[in-house]
């Protein structure tokens, strides 16, 4: 039970002060002691055992009736109802995604759903999309993705904006992104040699530097945040009170829905030499 007593201090503790001062990680449960295992929406007792009055029955049938373990046992199990929400199972992924960097499977994911949102949220379809590395908190499990994992990757409350940007100022960005590492995108394809912007294109033209590109992002990027400042430049921000986090479900449960699994895979949209 010892890790699963620290999850949940943690998660409380989170719930607390805000989860943006925690760094978001996966532990794996070590039930040896007691067959403890990670619950689910509805199989609380099969995972977690059960508290009669003063005695802790595991789920390998072990019997505690002293010390600390009944109570602890008794604030777990009694948390579940109110997280059976977060519980839900949500999708199936078939090789899990990991999560951090530009161009890797669940950065492309998540840059893919921002795009692809963009007509349905402002009326029209944006021609790029970018995020940050640092937003997204976890990798997306092989098997059964559940809500929890979704809030544990995508935990911060940062909100969908849409971006006008010059050709000029966006050529700029790509060229100081790739100087350093660049951040996940979505229809932009860039080559990048020895830390330098050979050539960036959307919808395979040249980006134009005099013509306007929309951009869709997060409105913790358009300031400092990760020292990014998208909002530099712009012609025109749009804001809105649409959670990144939505915009993932939504594209999450419409897969689900087809039948589809959660997995996407590194392709050319970054370029390294």
């Amino acid at each position: 039970m010892k890790r699963t007593v620290v999850f949940f201090s943690v998660l409380l503790l989170s719930l607390s002060m805000g989860a943006q001062q925690f760094a978001w990680k996966t532990v794996e449960m070590d039930g040896s002691r007691t067959g403890c295992s990670a619950p689910g929406a509805d199989n609380v007792e099969e995972a977690l055992g059960r508290v009669e009055g003063r005695s802790y029955y595991a789920p390998n049938g072990r019997v505690y009736r002293k010390g600390s373990v009944p109570r602890v046992a008794a604030t777990v199990i009694a948390a579940q109802p109110a997280m059976a929400d977060l519980k839900q199972v949500v999708g199936f992924s078939e090789r899990g995604m990991s999560s951090r960097g530009a161009n890797t499977p669940l950065a492309n994911f998540a840059t893919d759903a921002m795009l692809e949102s963009s007509e349905s949220i402002f009326g029209v379809r944006a021609d790029l999309a970018i995020l940050n590395s640092g937003g997204i908190r976890a990798s997306v499990p092989k098997g059964k993705v559940l809500k929890d994992d979704i809030v544990s990757i995508f935990p911060f409350r940062n909100y969908v904006v849409l971006v006008e940007w010059p050709g000029s100022v966006l050529l700029n960005y790509l060229e100081r992104q790739a100087v350093r590492y660049p951040q996940p995108v979505a229809g932009v394809e860039m080559h990048i040699r020895d830390h330098k912007l050979v050539s960036a294109s959307i919808g395979g033209k040249a980006i134009d530097p005099d013509a306007i590109y929309r951009l869709v992002t997060i409105d913790f990027l358009l300031g400092s945040g990760d020292n990014m400042r998208l909002a530099e430049g712009a012609r025109d921000i749009r804001r809105t009170q649409v959670l990144v986090f939505d915009v993932i479900m939504d594209r999450i449960n419409a897969l689900t829905a087809a039948g589809k699994t959660l997995d996407a895979a590194e392709d050319g949209r970054v370029v390294f030499e």
